[in-house]
């Protein structure tokens, strides 16, 4: 069972109460003070949808424009997702993340599983796991606000 990117020890943290610019520009320092930024065209930022609306409602500061503007925050790519946890929001290096599978996806199919009402049962396996090969060049603010 794959624990979660931000349930490994050793990523960074940036404090995600009332979430501004600032702290934004936290994430980058975070990660490159590390000394594992080691793709700039790998790093970019994933939140939730909601995340993503209040960054976008935000200013980075006066007159300057919203904090998450398009598909970018920061020069770097920002993307949403529902499978990020509520209020999060995590930035680093993606290239890191390594993503390992075992065998090939299997395919089982059977046509008995509910004979009487017409359906087939089909079933995937696929064996895989996640892993960071730098914790460190990835950090994470929780309980944005």
């Amino acid at each position: 069972q794959p624990q979660g990117l931000i349930n490994v020890a050793g990523i960074g943290s940036v404090t995600g109460t009332s979430l501004a610019w600032d702290d934004i520009l936290e994430f980058e320092e975070d990660v490159s003070g590390a000394n594992v930024l080691l793709n700039d065209e790998a790093f970019g930022y994933l939140a939730t949808p909601a995340v993503r609306k209040l960054l976008k409602f935000r200013e980075r500061f006066t007159g300057a424009g919203p904090i998450w503007d398009g598909k970018m925050m920061n020069g770097y790519p920002a993307l949403a997702s529902l499978n990020v946890p509520t209020a999060t929001l995590i930035a680093g290096d993606w290239s890191q993340l390594v993503i390992a599978t075992w065998g090939v996806l299997e395919l089982r199919v059977n046509p008995y599983a509910a004979f009487k009402s017409g359906i087939v049962g089909v079933q995937s396996i696929l064996s895989l796991d996640v892993g960071l090969r730098y914790p460190a060049a990835f950090s994470v603010a929780v309980s944005i606000t």
